[in-house]
């Protein structure tokens, strides 16, 4: 299935735009769910515990990956299992990039995350749609670059996201913001290991999402 709005590498300050995008389909926090890959036993791949773990403390529920409770290799399969089929899946995850100016910025795609993929490993896709962070340069031994990655940028990039999930789909209690307008972005070059990439060029504007009909991944 085609989409309008494929792959793109994007600032944290984007990111709200492209959830709301999300959001204009008619769907809110309570049709959503976040699944945060990775683990808290390496700085660089524990992006998306740490994501899991501030949207809980924020109040948000329907949250897969936690600090605590990792979602990694071994326990990804256990918790696709565990997703209700009428939520539409949120993929996140730390991947790495070819270039040194592509770090701090995120991949995001109206399609799966491919976990693992830089690693060698063999894991489902999964999500409707998908922002990985690029937390380091691939250098050739991905294994080690996780392992070495700036615990502080991690850490600045998962509060981004946060903030911009807060934004995009506030909580009942929280005040809505209002949306900004959509803007047209230019892809970078990327290899990610959590989602890979190719060269797209130029694709329309954010607010043309259109969901898949299923989560890739999901039995």
């Amino acid at each position: 299935m085609n989409h309008p709005f494929e792959r793109k590498n994007i600032r944290g300050e984007r990111l709200a735009e492209f959830l709301q995008a999300i959001g204009a389909q008619g769907l809110g926090e309570k049709e959503l769910f976040f699944l945060c890959i990775g683990t808290d036993r390496s700085s660089g791949d524990a992006f998306g515990p740490l994501v899991g773990t501030l949207l809980r403390e924020a109040g948000y529920r329907q949250v897969a990956g936690t600090l605590e409770q990792p979602c990694d290799a071994d326990t990804l399969e256990h918790y696709l299992q565990q997703i209700p089929d009428d939520k539409i899946v949120i993929a996140l995850d730390a991947c790495l990039g070819r270039q040194s100016s592509s770090v701090g910025l995120f991949q995001v795609a109206t399609g799966p995350l491919e976990p693992g993929k830089s690693m060698g490993c063999s894991l489902p896709s999964v999500g409707h749609f998908s922002i990985a962070a690029i937390v380091n340069r691939n250098e050739g031994q991905p294994y080690r670059v996780l392992q070495t990655t700036s615990l502080h940028l991690v850490l600045r990039m998962a509060h981004q996201l946060v903030e911009a999930v807060k934004e995009a789909f506030p909580l009942a209690s929280s005040v809505v913001s209002p949306a900004k307008p959509a803007r047209t972005f230019r892809e970078a070059d990327e290899t990610c290991g959590a989602a890979g990439t190719e060269n797209l060029g130029d694709i329309a504007s954010i607010d043309v999402i259109s969901i898949p009909r299923y989560i890739p991944g999901r039995r």
